[in-house]
């Protein structure tokens, strides 16, 4: 089970619904588990959506 411990000292068992605020620190983690998922096998690697490109002209 994960424990969750938030900045002001609250624990909780779950954080479904809670916003984690984003910070370089927040990101690092996010990232760092993703990689971990994704070499454990345990989530198929996602990949981004390809945006629309207007036409060009030369």
């Amino acid at each position: 089970m994960i424990k969750h411990v938030l900045a002001d000292g609250r624990t909780l068992d779950r954080i479904d619904g809670f916003q984690i605020p984003y910070t370089p620190a927040t990101e690092a983690v996010y990232r760092f588990l993703a990689d971990f998922l994704e070499r454990s096998g345990r989530v198929d690697g996602i990949q981004e959506e390809k945006r629309p490109v207007a036409a060009q002209e030369a």
